[in-house]
Order: structure tokens, then sequence, then C-alpha cells
């Protein structure tokens, strides 16, 4: 059995909205609390030796989380070891109430990925979990060496979202889903077999008051959770329903392809927000050798959307689409040393700014106005006199496109917002994902969303969104402008990789007279390379 058998059966991490303090993110390997933990370590162990409720022997301390400590222990009578959680007795006699409630929660959740409560009682009225002891790591143990391999990661992502159907289904979310409360246990046949832990922190999603009226213990203005795996509407302290949880799989499902987190900020304030408004990177621009389908990117992308709504209707469904995946939907070929450097961070505004600068787009509506970044961008691009644009075919990109003649008000009013906009109109694109799922054939609406994200230099976002639009109609392809925007990311100096393989997959031979037009219209050596590398990728093949 491995030292690091669940230190978190229950960390119950709560960040407090008005003071800040944080409980326990995962911690470290070892069980015990990171040093900045507003949780304290166990001082003393006095209960190792002695036996609770009269039949469980107290061995050694495995490790503490937010409100207990987590013991190993042996049966006095049938011998076999046991992992024991008692409530730590320096807290408020109040969170007693949610200690036994995560005991009446287990009880309901008898699944092969989740891990099983055995028994239920108090020790000199301090009450107790017991629960089965798994033999394993952490998946945060796994993911600090590397990602594990992408059989392995599709079959635990499969084991998790099995275990949130069936807790969802028993009216349970979990809440704190993070690499640290899935257990990897090893098993003959399957050595990262599934099981989520720390159900600590779940929401009776039945009664809004918990079970039989009992009032909710989570403090009005507090926000429970991990800050790194928290969906937007949980880290702004709104109404959290299941499909928090769908985000935070989302999250781990990125992390377990890509060994990291989308957001990663050092600050609280910074993650939360990221998690808000901050546009999720394509995987594939991180991981090097990692290919994701595009059925496989919209699982992604779903499951990140920043609106609840944008969601999965349910977890069950989500399970439904990940099974229907091909088995090379996603797939990782190592890289050659060789290989290019992937970008490792969202682009920030000031490398939007650069990267405009360098492809030099017209003046748009929005640089009119006296849009700074736009402007610099401009009075960059026009020193180098690069003119990378397609000056006889062009729709500027503030410009609503040449299809809006044929669209329905609807979304003419929406596209007439975005073009006007001097920033992303995220309501403008709630409206437009609004009129997409009401009308899942037409292509249009992710067209549209895409075309604004390229004009604000959102390269992987915009890209996400082609593609949606692309596997819902072939007829994409002959949106102007998509050719256009794919064209010129493909020449710039970020993102270039990632826009120029969709560019090669959804167009081949299409793109060549575009690519051609645009390496007769600019002089930057950097820019015509990339574009040379593209032609002669297509003057080869694979």
């Amino acid at each position: 059995m491995t030292s690091s058998h669940k230190e978190n059966l229950s960390s119950d991490a709560t960040v407090d909205a008005r003071s800040g303090s944080r409980g326990s993110s995962g911690g470290s390997p070892n069980g015990m609390e990171d040093a900045g933990s507003s949780v304290r370590p166990v001082l003393d162990d006095e209960l190792i030796g002695t036996t609770v409720g009269e039949k469980y022997r107290v061995e050694r301390v495995i490790g503490t989380g937010g409100v207990g400590v987590v013991y190993q222990a042996a049966h006095v009578e049938l011998g076999h070891t046991v992992a024991l959680k008692v409530l730590r007795s320096d807290f408020e006699n109040s969170l007693g109430r949610r200690f036994g409630r995560e005991a009446k929660v287990l009880s309901q959740l008898a699944h092969p990925n989740i891990v099983g409560l055995t028994d239920f009682g108090f020790h000199e009225e301090a009450p107790y979990l017991v629960m089965e002891l798994l033999e394993g790591r952490t998946l945060r143990n796994l993911l600090t060496v590397q990602p594990p391999s992408i059989d392995a990661a599709k079959s635990i992502f499969r084991g998790i979202l099995r275990a949130l159907a069936f807790a969802h289904a028993q009216g349970v979310m979990h809440r704190d889903l993070k690499p640290d409360n899935v257990y990897l246990q090893s098993l003959p046949d399957d050595p990262f077999h599934p099981k989520l832990l720390d159900f600590g922190l779940a929401k009776i999603l039945s009664t809004p008051d918990g079970p039989d009226g009992e009032p909710t213990l989570t403090r009005q203005g507090a926000i429970i959770g991990t800050p790194a795996y928290m969906a937007p509407e949980q880290a702004s302290g709104g109404v959290v329903d299941g499909t928090a949880d769908q985000y935070a799989a989302g999250i781990l499902l990125f992390e377990l392809l890509t060994g990291r987190v989308p957001f990663d900020q050092i600050r609280r304030t910074e993650l939360l927000r990221a998690h808000m408004v901050a546009p999720v990177p394509d995987p594939s621009s991180i991981r090097t050798g990692l290919s994701m389908s595009v059925p496989a990117r919209d699982i992604l992308l779903r499951l990140l959307a920043k609106e609840p709504e944008d969601r999965f209707e349910s977890v069950e469904k989500a399970l439904e689409a990940w099974d229907a995946l091909e088995e090379d939907d996603i797939s990782f070929i190592e890289p050659d040393d060789s290989d290019a450097t992937r970008p490792q961070n969202i682009p920030s505004l000031e490398e939007v700014r650069e990267e405009m600068d360098s492809l030099a787009p017209p003046a748009t509506a929005s640089t009119k106005r006296g849009n700074p970044l736009l402007l610099l961008a401009v009075l960059g691009a026009l020193a180098f006199g690069a003119a990378f644009f397609f000056r006889s075919q062009q729709t500027p990109p503030s410009q609503p496109s040449s299809e809006s003649s044929e669209l329905p008000p609807e979304l003419l009013a929406i596209e007439e917002r975005m073009a006007s906009a001097t920033e992303v109109d995220r309501e403008a694109h709630r409206e437009a994902r609004t009129y997409q799922r009401q009308h899942p054939e037409d292509h249009r609406p992710s067209l549209m969303i895409a075309h604004d994200l390229a004009r604000f230099g959102s390269w992987p976002q915009a890209v996400e969104r082609y593609r949606i639009a692309l596997a819902k109609s072939s007829a994409a392809l002959d949106d102007e402008r998509m050719l256009e925007n794919l064209v010129t990311c493909s020449g710039g100096r970020r993102n270039q990789n990632l826009c120029g393989d969709f560019l090669l997959e959804a167009y081949a031979e299409r793109a060549r007279p575009a690519l051609e037009g645009a390496l007769n219209e600019t002089e930057q050596r950097a820019v015509r390379q990339r574009i040379e590398a593209l032609l002669e990728r297509m003057n080869t093949p694979e």
C-alpha cells in the first residue's frame, strides 16, 4: 500500500469570498496540508493504538483533510484494514452535521468508480467514517510525474464520467472534483481504475435546504470548491448545479491530455476571473503531438462552456458522447526533438497586439473609432510596409459577412452588434449560441462567433468554432472570410501550427490560391517563410 492513500478522503476545500482564506486544494502527496493552507496539520496522534467504535484499532495517520484526519485501522475481529476518517476536534460543532451528511451521501453511492463507505459512528462524540482502503495512488500523484498514455487517459476519464452520472442520478453532486479526489486503484487487470473520493462537499440536488429540510451549512458569500477546477458560476458565488461537475470534469480531461490545467494564474482572484472570461486554449497547442478530432474537441468545449446551459444536458449525455468517439479521435505521436515548442499560455492582449502588428490587418470600423489596441496594430504594420490581406476580395473583419443578406433578422442583429463592438461582446456570443441550440443544423452562428474571435486575436477559440461550423455543414468552406482568417493566422508568429494544420485539413488544395495570394501581398520574411512552408506541405504527400 502506498503512503499516499487518500490523504483527501475529505479535504472539504473552501475559499471564502470575503476573507480570501483557503482550505485544502489538494496539498502535497504525503497527505499533509500545504504550508500556506489555513488548515493546520495534526499535532498529535492520540488515537493511534486506541480502538474506535469498539471495532477499529487505529494504526497510523494516512493524512489530513479540511475537516478530518484519516487513519489506517484494522477491524478487531475480522483483521482487514480500512481507512478511518475522524472529524477534527478543533472545528466547531456545526461541522459535525456536515460530516454526518457525508456519511448519508456516501451510503447512497455504491458504484465501482466511487469509494465505498462501510461504516459510520461516533467516538467520544466525534463522528467517524469507515471506508475501503485502496491500493494505488491519486491522479494528482500520477500527473505530477507526467500525463498518462492516451488510452489510460480515456479510460480514467470514462470512469470519472460514470461515477458522476451515477451520483447525479442519486441526486448528489460532488462540487470539489480535482485530481486529489480521483484515486487510481491498482487492480490486476486495470492499474488505473478510477474511484471518486471526497463527497464531503456534495450537495443534495433534490431540495434546496438539504435532506429532511435541514439547512445547508454553506455560508452565504462563501465559494465552495478548489479554484483551479471551479465552474464560472461557482467561482462567482452563483447558483451551482450538476453542470458545475461537468466543468470540473472538463478541466480534468484537459489536464489528463496535456499535463496542465487550462488556467493556472497564481493569484486567486485572477484565476477565478479566468474561469469566468478567459477563452480555453487548444490542448494541441500545448502538448506537441496531441491530436483531437472535431467530435473530441466538441466534447471538451461543451464541458468547459462558460454558460451552464451550453454544457451537456446531463453527465449521462456527456458519457454517451464520450463512448461514441472512435479510437483515433484522440491520439498522440511522440514528437521529434526538432519539433518547435508550441505556445504554453493563452495569448494575452499584448500578444494579440503583437500578432496584429506582424499580420497588418486593414483598418476596421473599430480602429476608426479609436480602439487603441487595433490602432497600434495598424500603425505598427504600416511602419513595416505590410499589407497582409486580400484587397480585391476581403470583407473587412468588422463588417457583416457576405451572407448577411440571407441571415434571419435575429442573426443579422447579433452580427451587427458584434461588428460594432470594440471588444468581444460575450452577450452577443451567448445569444448566437442560444440560436445555435435552437437551430443545430445551421452553421452560421458558429461562423459568426469564430469571425468575431479571430478579429480580436483569439485564434485557438476561433479555430474551434470554425471546426464546429464545418462539422455542421461543408457549406462553411464557401465562407471567404473563414479562409482569409485562417490564411492570416497561418502566416502569424503565434498559432501558425494550429491554423495551418486546420487550413490544410479543411481546404487541402483549395487553399493554394489564397496562400499564393497572401505570399504575393507581403514582403515580411518571417511571414513568407511560414506561408511557403504550408505550400511545401501541400506539395509533399504525407
